[in-house]
């Protein structure tokens, strides 16, 4: 295993592409708190790599729960499972959704860079760890290689503490 990093990592290149810091640091608070999470996007190679790059920067952890990085039609079904998930859904497919239907969960528009959320938990985050992560994520301060991965794995030592004690 390694961090993954830009422009190597077509996933990560394309979320980050995508997707701002601050929209990054909701989903990456979101996966924490183990919400119900939507990407949403026209298109399919956009949707699966922001599904796949945000589910890499929880790294050294993994998502345990429903992970679908492009929903098929016929698993519709999954969007109103009452356990967490991150799943991306098309948009023609999105469209088909009705929003009352899904209760409470994350939609992240990757096509639109907009986040869409009933909860707090960015702001639930110690303010030390946000601070970090948004200093290291400002842009123009050279963000190719491992840097991105290498501010979330820093932000998730000092949220859990060191990897090997834990």
């Amino acid at each position: 295993f390694h961090l993954p990093s830009i422009p190597e990592n077509r996933n990560l290149t394309e979320y980050f592409n995508a997707v701002d810091s601050n929209n990054m640091l909701t989903i990456f608070a979101s996966m924490l708190y183990e919400r119900r999470i939507l990407v949403t996007s026209k298109k399919l190679s956009r949707l699966s790599a922001c599904v796949q790059a945000a589910n890499s920067l929880i790294y050294p952890m993994f998502w345990q729960h429903i992970f679908i990085p492009v929903l098929p039609a016929q698993l519709m079904d999954y969007l109103s499972a009452p356990m967490p998930f991150l799943i991306g859904v098309p948009d023609p497919l999105m469209k088909r959704i009705k929003r009352a239907e899904l209760g409470e969960v994350v939609i992240l528009d990757a096509d639109n860079n907009r986040v869409e959320t009933p909860f707090e938990d960015l702001e639930s985050l110690p303010a030390e760890v946000l601070s970090n992560l948004r200093r290291s994520l400002k842009p123009g301060t050279g963000l190719l290689g491992d840097s991105v991965a290498r501010s979330f794995l820093q932000a998730l030592v000092h949220l859990i503490g060191g990897y090997r004690d834990a």
